[in-house]
Protein backbone atom coordinates (compact mmCIF):
# COMPACT_ATOMS: atom_id res chain seq x y z
CA UNK A 1 0.00 0.00 0.00
CA UNK A 2 1.20 3.13 -1.25
CA UNK A 3 1.12 5.72 2.37
CA UNK A 4 0.53 9.18 1.85
CA UNK A 5 -0.52 9.94 5.15
CA UNK A 6 1.33 7.64 8.01
CA UNK A 7 -1.18 9.25 10.75
CA UNK A 8 -4.55 9.23 8.99
CA UNK A 9 -4.05 6.40 6.65
CA UNK A 10 -5.82 3.89 9.01
CA UNK A 11 -8.55 6.19 9.02
CA UNK A 12 -8.30 6.23 5.29
CA UNK A 13 -9.15 3.00 4.97
CA UNK A 14 -11.73 2.64 7.73
CA UNK A 15 -14.04 4.84 5.36
CA UNK A 16 -13.17 3.11 2.80
CA UNK A 17 -14.00 -0.56 3.31
CA UNK A 18 -16.81 1.15 5.02
CA UNK A 19 -18.30 3.00 2.39
CA UNK A 20 -17.93 -0.31 0.32
CA UNK A 21 -19.08 -2.64 2.12
CA UNK A 22 -21.55 -0.98 4.64
CA UNK A 23 -25.05 -2.62 4.29
CA UNK A 24 -23.67 -6.04 3.31
CA UNK A 25 -23.62 -9.08 4.83
CA UNK A 26 -20.95 -10.53 6.72
CA UNK A 27 -20.63 -13.57 4.34
CA UNK A 28 -20.26 -11.12 1.27
CA UNK A 29 -18.12 -9.12 2.69
CA UNK A 30 -15.45 -11.57 4.30
CA UNK A 31 -16.07 -13.49 0.75
CA UNK A 32 -14.35 -10.16 -0.94
CA UNK A 33 -11.94 -9.65 1.99
CA UNK A 34 -11.02 -13.45 2.20
CA UNK A 35 -11.29 -15.45 -0.22
CA UNK A 36 -8.69 -18.11 0.39
CA UNK A 37 -9.97 -18.45 3.87
CA UNK A 38 -12.40 -21.25 4.16
CA UNK A 39 -16.35 -20.74 4.83
CA UNK A 40 -16.00 -21.60 8.01
CA UNK A 41 -13.22 -19.57 8.69
CA UNK A 42 -14.94 -16.39 7.39
CA UNK A 43 -18.28 -17.20 9.10
CA UNK A 44 -16.21 -16.77 12.34
CA UNK A 45 -14.35 -13.91 11.62
CA UNK A 46 -18.00 -12.34 10.90
CA UNK A 47 -19.12 -13.41 13.59
CA UNK A 48 -16.29 -11.54 15.60
CA UNK A 49 -16.55 -8.58 13.64
CA UNK A 50 -20.18 -8.06 14.97
CA UNK A 51 -19.30 -9.13 18.47
CA UNK A 52 -16.60 -6.51 18.52
CA UNK A 53 -18.90 -4.09 17.35
CA UNK A 54 -21.59 -4.62 19.58
CA UNK A 55 -18.99 -4.01 22.22
CA UNK A 56 -17.83 -1.16 20.77
CA UNK A 57 -21.18 0.59 20.49
CA UNK A 58 -22.65 -0.35 24.14
CA UNK A 59 -19.28 1.93 25.81
CA UNK A 60 -19.36 4.33 23.22
CA UNK A 61 -23.02 4.75 21.50
CA UNK A 62 -25.73 6.78 23.64
CA UNK A 63 -29.18 6.02 23.36
CA UNK A 64 -31.22 8.42 21.74
CA UNK A 65 -33.24 11.10 24.01
CA UNK A 66 -36.52 9.98 24.71
CA UNK A 67 -35.98 5.94 23.69
CA UNK A 68 -36.80 5.14 27.27
CA UNK A 69 -40.51 6.37 26.94
CA UNK A 70 -41.14 4.22 23.54
CA UNK A 71 -39.63 1.20 24.95
CA UNK A 72 -41.29 1.62 28.29
CA UNK A 73 -44.42 2.43 26.17
CA UNK A 74 -43.66 -0.88 24.18
CA UNK A 75 -43.24 -3.01 27.11
CA UNK A 76 -46.57 -1.71 28.08
CA UNK A 77 -48.23 -2.58 25.28
CA UNK A 78 -46.93 -6.04 24.57
CA UNK A 79 -45.84 -4.87 21.17
CA UNK A 80 -43.41 -7.24 19.94
CA UNK A 81 -39.66 -5.82 20.24
CA UNK A 82 -36.27 -7.29 18.94
CA UNK A 83 -33.27 -4.55 18.94
CA UNK A 84 -30.14 -5.84 19.00
CA UNK A 85 -30.02 -8.73 20.66
CA UNK A 86 -27.22 -10.61 21.43
CA UNK A 87 -26.63 -14.25 19.45
CA UNK A 88 -25.40 -17.17 21.85
CA UNK A 89 -22.48 -18.90 20.47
Amino acid sequence: MIKIFQVEETYFVIILILYVYIGRFNVDITRSLLPDLSEDERFQIGEKKDLLFRQFAQENFQPTKGLDRIMEYIKQNRSKLKIGKEKKM
